[in-house]
């Protein structure tokens, strides 16, 4: 009778394997792979920062002042860290110039992501400080970006679209301090 039972519950989907719910996101959409404007320009990305508790693959939000969430079904495809960096690096090639890993006399460009999660009210909170170094000149930038994405905070699409926006905000203002 065992058999039986055991092949009844097979046919009705009960023993049917569990799909993962988890979904990846990156933040340079395929379309976004800019071409440059005009003639390109050697910059070097010496350095790309973040805090570490944001250098994972889940997608961080303030719930409010003191209280964060790391969405469980709802992930980056890879460490946030090297998303951010592939798609300033983009980004900045649509702007003119082309980041190599290393180039004598090429503007050093050294950036510290000080936040970058979703806030309480819908919103991405950016905030970023870089260095431009050249030769023996070195100035120093500070922007804090917000950006508004949606209606419901569980609407990750939305969140991801927007903090590939800021990202993209944050590239056009380091090309313009170059």
């Amino acid at each position: 009778m065992l058999p039986i039972i055991l092949v009844l519950l097979a046919l009705t989907g009960c023993f049917r394997a569990r799909e993962d719910p988890t979904q990846f996101y990156v933040l340079l959409p395929r379309q976004a792979q800019e071409s440059p404007g005009a003639a390109v320009e050697p910059l070097v990305v010496s350095s790309l920062s973040i805090p570490q508790e944001l250098n994972s693959l889940k997608i961080f939000s303030r719930t409010h002042a003191t209280g964060v969430y790391y969405a469980q079904d709802h992930q980056w495809a890879a460490a946030l860290r090297t998303l951010i960096h592939q798609a300033l690096e983009a980004h900045l090639y649509g702007h003119g110039y082309l980041c190599l890993a290393r180039a004598q006399e090429a503007p050093q460009l050294s950036i510290h992501i000080e936040d970058f999660s979703a806030g309480p009210q819908d919103s991405v909170v950016l905030s970023a400080h870089w260095t431009v170094t050249r030769e023996t000149q070195e100035k120093h930038y500070h922007v804090r970006l917000s950006e508004v994405y949606c209606l419901s905070t569980h609407d990750y699409q939305a969140l991801t679209q927007a903090m590939a926006r800021a990202l993209e905000e944050l590239a056009k203002r380091i090309a313009r301090s170059l």
